[in-house]
């Protein structure tokens, strides 16, 4: 999964749901749910539900960044608004992810 698709946001809210919960269709916790029934690692996990959580506090449609691909994005949501999402986007469209991880920890957002 390396472009945000809908299919991708989709699971970020399931597994966000699933993990609020606490509910884990009877598996010991949520990293065992996530790897023995859907074959995905916990971290992959953990990035789908964080990224649903942050585009969702930024008001930032998903249609407007889905094309950054999720190591970028996941770079920018900690920094990302509804006011600086074209400027954000711009970045990342045009910056390499260490690029990126340097300029958003010079700017200290």
């Amino acid at each position: 999964m390396t472009t945000l698709d809908g299919v991708s946001l989709s699971w970020g809210f399931v597994l966000a749901r699933i993990h609020a919960k606490k509910s884990c269709g009877g598996h010991k916790n949520f990293e065992d749910y996530v790897k023995k029934k859907h074959a995905i690692t916990f971290g992959r996990a953990k990035h789908l539900v964080k990224c649903y959580h942050n585009l969702v506090a930024s008001k930032v449609r998903w249609d407007k960044v889905k094309h950054i691909g999720w190591t970028k994005l996941l770079l920018i949501l900690p920094v990302l608004t509804a006011d600086n999402a074209d400027y954000w986007i711009a970045v990342a469209e045009r910056s390499t992810p260490g690029q990126l991880f340097e300029l958003i920890k010079v700017t200290g957002e």
